[in-house]
């Protein structure tokens, strides 16, 4: 079986160093290449996926039937070893402010309440059509009536910046998403969000280019008993 290797998939945008000038520069060469295919993809104002189809390896590879988000109920999740990370943060961020906190029993673990202005219309969000190795984005947020589609990462998540952009772009040329502004989300308390706060401070002609057109959110959170009580604002 052939591996796919759409360009997030890449080995080297995967994994933060352990030091974050050693990140820094080891995303350098990729921030550049992403820097330079959104400069030329919105050069007209409006993406152009047809530029932005080399984050996929084949975007013409579509198959089965149209996908739907079918997300009804919770059904909770088991506390193993893998609980908390972007599956179950974003599921409970979206069902826990919906209608199911009063019967919200499923899992014993941490709950995520909105107490911020920004709503979650939707999570894990899958492409039109079946694309392997394409899964769905994180979560779907309505901000001043505006909708984004956004990557998200855990705090504990050792993943790129590089690697979250080149995510959120790739869903960005399958067709239905284009209904949503590409984003990130990240956690105050992670590295990517240490990484932005040095891009930023040094000014970062490539980073700048990409958040001309990639919306940059931050995520803060505060504990109270079992319940991460979260805002979602633009980052600040």
């Amino acid at each position: 079986m052939i591996k796919i290797e759409h360009y997030k998939n890449k080995r080297a945008l995967k994994n933060q160093c352990k030091h974050l000038e050693d990140t820094l520069q080891k995303e350098k060469k990729y921030l550049k290449e992403i820097a330079e295919k959104c400069k030329e993809a919105y050069k007209n104002g409006v993406m152009d996926t047809k530029v932005l189809s080399d984050f996929l390896v084949d975007p013409n590879a579509r198959k089965g039937k149209e996908l739907k988000p079918e997300h009804t109920s919770c059904k909770g999740f088991k506390d193993t070893p893998r609980s908390g990370g972007e599956k179950q943060i974003c599921h409970c961020m979206f069902y826990f402010n919906k209608d199911y906190p009063k019967n919200c029993t499923n899992c014993n673990l941490p709950r995520w309440k909105n107490v911020g202005t920004i709503s979650i219309e939707e999570f894990e969000y899958p492409s039109r059509y079946d694309i392997p190795g394409i899964g769905g984005i994180d979560l779907v947020l309505n901000y001043d009536n505006v909708v984004y589609g956004a990557e998200v990462k855990p705090s504990n998540s050792k993943e790129t910046i590089s690697r979250m952009v080149s995510e959120i772009l790739t869903y960005s040329v399958v067709d239905r998403l284009l209904e949503f502004k590409p984003a990130i989300a990240v956690f105050r308390d992670s590295n990517q969000y240490n990484t932005i706060v040095q891009l930023r401070k040094k000014k970062d002609a490539d980073w700048l280019e990409i958040t001309e057109h990639i919306t940059v959110f931050v995520i803060d959170y505060a504990k109270k008993n079992n319940i991460n009580e979260f805002t979602i604002k633009p980052f600040d």
